[in-house]
């Protein structure tokens, strides 16, 4: 078996995944909205819809990331 951070390095390396949190590797083009308060979450815009927090440690990167990709502006 392979641990998390095998798969990390495999998403994340492809461009389109994002390690939000410590629990959590997302695709980044299923990503609804982002919410600021509360600490930060993502709503992706899959049935039924799913809440995912971003770590506050990693919430810079992430964002830059979204630049980056030119999905934020």
């Amino acid at each position: 078996s392979k641990g998390f951070d095998y798969f990390e390095d495999f998403l994340v390396s492809k461009g389109l995944f994002y390690r939000v949190h410590n629990q959590h590797i997302i695709n980044i083009y299923h990503i609804n909205r982002y919410i600021k308060n509360d600490g930060g979450y993502l709503v992706l815009n899959v049935q039924p819809e799913v809440k995912i927090p971003v770590a506050r440690a990693r919430r810079a990167g992430f964002l830059k990331h979204l630049k980056n990709q030119g999905i934020l502006l």
